[in-house]
């Protein structure tokens, strides 16, 4: 009689443990969701790192170009100035 409980016992502990596992793997967790949500978050931030990078690099290129051209041709560089200023807004 006692080892008919204590089996029984084990059983549904076991179906418990069992069932709780199936749940836990079946339902979504909100989470891996926000961890998702963080991953994606940080791969968008690194891209426009990316980019910023890339568009001040083109910047600086840009102002060395002007300097140069200021110190070898003024008057074209003034020109320039003026277009980049008044005419491209």
């Amino acid at each position: 009689m006692k080892k008919q409980i204590i089996i029984q016992l084990i059983s549904f502990v076991l179906t418990t443990i069992i069932t709780y596992g199936i749940i836990q793997i079946l339902e979504p967790n909100p989470n891996q969701a926000i961890q998702s949500n963080v991953l994606e978050t940080e791969r968008k931030i690194d891209s426009l790192e990316t980019e910023l990078f890339q568009a001040q690099s083109i910047n600086g290129r840009y102002e060395l170009s002007v300097e140069h051209l200021y110190e070898t041709n003024p008057s074209v560089a003034r020109e320039f100035d003026e277009y980049f200023n008044n005419e491209t807004e």
